[in-house]
C-alpha cells in the first residue's frame, strides 16, 4: 500500500515515542511511502524549531524516510 504521512506525523515519530512512532514503523516495515519536498522542508524546519532537534539528527530522520 502507498502511504503518505504528513509533517505532524514525522516529527512526532522522529522526536517522542508512541503512536506516531509505531506507525511510522509500520509503514517502513510493510508499506511504500510517499513525502514531498514540501513535507521534508517542513519537517526540518518543525523539527529544528519545535522540538530542537540536531541537525545530523534531522539529517538521518530525514535519509531513513
Amino acid at each position: 500500500m502507498k502511504v503518505f504521512l504528513d509533517t505532524n506525523i514525522l516529527a512526532s515519530a522522529a522526536a517522542t515515542r508512541g503512536l506516531c512512532a509505531d506507525v511510522l514503523r509500520e509503514v517502513l516495515a510493510s508499506h511504500e511511502l510517499f513525502i514531498s519536498e514540501q513535507v521534508i522542508a517542513e519537517l526540518r524546519r518543525v523539527l529544528m524549531l519545535k522540538f530542537a532537534v540536531g541537525q545530523d539528527l534531522i539529517d538521518d530522520f530525514i535519509w531513513l524516510l
